[in-house]
């Protein structure tokens, strides 16, 4: 039997999750009670914890749209993550086809994350069947953590799995009136009683800088005072020791940094197998399984 280990989970983007509650609560309700605005946002704290006790690391990564954001997955194996596409967006990548290690990647790439109108066994996106909400995204998790098997192949969660949750900019007044780039929230709890952001165990801010004429999407890693990025000490250093301001936008990059700076077990590279070709794509079910009910005798 095939085994397949989830390192990092991808929730793409937590703004866009946050946007569509807000609609279809003001579809039903209408307008918004002030009171009902403000209490938003506790939902996404108490997603962050759960996966704090699950033994994620938390990683939060902000910017403006194009930014590179969601490009930073390419580097990221297929099979070694899943990715919650909550803006059931096209991938913004491809892989070389000349090359034959890339050309390779693509495929497996089109195998387990698929497309919009038909997601492969890797990848979420919201319907009207299956709206995406931080609490059935926990359930999932939750149940890929207890093992989820298959008549193919297990699917499990690595011991020290990393979340990647992107969101959107808003921009705030601090308390001597300085502006504030923070992860866009709806309501007051989320950035004030819950202090999302604190939560984060780093939190890169994605921007274009330019080299050599050029622009090039990079992550800052280190904050100037008008944010909250941050890493912990050391974490990225080029080769003199010297700690990064920015680092290239890689995913990859970023989970193998986690490894080496905790001294983490590298997890397992996926392997090809079977199931990897073409026309065979894997149903796994992530949905808690129902408690049958008790049957009574007539």
């Amino acid at each position: 039997m095939d085994s397949i280990i989830i390192k990092s989970v991808l929730v793409d983007t937590v703004s866009s999750i946050f946007n569509e509650e807000l609609v279809e609560q003001q579809v039903k309700s209408g307008k918004l009670r002030q009171d009902d605005w403000n209490d938003y946002g506790s939902d996404v704290s108490h997603f962050i914890m759960k996966l704090k006790s699950l033994g994620f690391t938390i990683v939060i990564v902000i910017g403006h749209e194009a930014r590179g954001k969601s490009y930073a997955m390419k580097k990221l194996a297929p099979k070694s993550f899943m990715w919650f596409n909550a803006d059931n967006k096209l991938p913004t990548f491809k892989y070389n086809e000349k090359n034959p290690e890339e050309a390779a990647t693509q495929i497996a790439f089109n195998k387990w994350y698929g497309t919009i109108n038909a997601p492969g066994a890797l990848m979420r996106v919201k319907t009207e069947a299956t709206p995406m909400t931080f609490m059935s995204m926990l359930a999932q998790i939750g149940t890929i953590k207890k093992k989820v098997v298959t008549k193919n192949l297990t699917v499990e969660l690595d011991p020290n799995p990393v979340v990647f949750l992107i969101g959107h900019i808003q921009v705030e007044k601090g308390p001597e009136g300085e502006l504030i780039n923070k992860l866009r929230l709806p309501g007051k709890v989320a950035s004030t009683k819950y202090a999302v952001e604190g939560l984060a165990d780093l939190l890169f801010v994605a921007e274009i800088v330019t080299e050599n004429g050029k622009p090039v999407r990079k992550f800052r890693v280190q904050s100037f005072g008008h944010d909250n990025a941050r890493c912990p000490e050391g974490m990225f250093e080029d080769e003199n020791g010297n700690e990064l301001v920015y680092i290239p936008n890689d995913y990859q990059l970023v989970v193998d940094a986690i490894d080496n700076y905790y001294n983490f077990p590298k997890p397992q590279a996926p392997v090809q197998t079977e199931l990897d070709a073409p026309g065979q794509i894997p149903a796994i079910s992530t949905s808690p399984t129902p408690t049958p009910k008790p049957q009574t005798s007539k």
